[in-house]
């Protein structure tokens, strides 16, 4: 979950500086700082009081094609924001940034 937070986080950045056309300056404070908020927003929304283990337990509760259906959308989700990632990469290149 982090890497893929991490990786949402650098797709957002880096399709902001496409957009706005501002330069690229990633130092070890920077990313220290997202490192942070990656902690930060996993600790709050999976890791608190241990809600993983409340959705494994539910999800080791669902039907045959519930448990598929969520399967699908966990891999969907996961592609989908590995490919905005590279594609903001993409998009960041093509305006003008390196």
């Amino acid at each position: 979950m982090g890497v893929l937070t991490l990786c949402l986080i650098s797709g957002i950045s880096s399709f902001y500086h496409g957009v706005s056309k501002t330069p690229v300056k990633l130092n070890l404070t920077t990313f220290i700082i997202i490192v942070v908020i990656v902690l930060a927003i996993n600790y709050l929304l999976i890791e608190r009081n241990d809600k993983y283990i409340k959705y494994f337990k539910e999800f080791d509760k669902m039907a045959g094609f519930e448990r598929k259906k969520w399967k699908w959308i966990s891999i969907a989700v996961m592609f989908g924001i590995m490919l905005f990632c590279i594609g903001s990469f993409i998009y960041m290149v093509k305006m003008g940034h390196k």
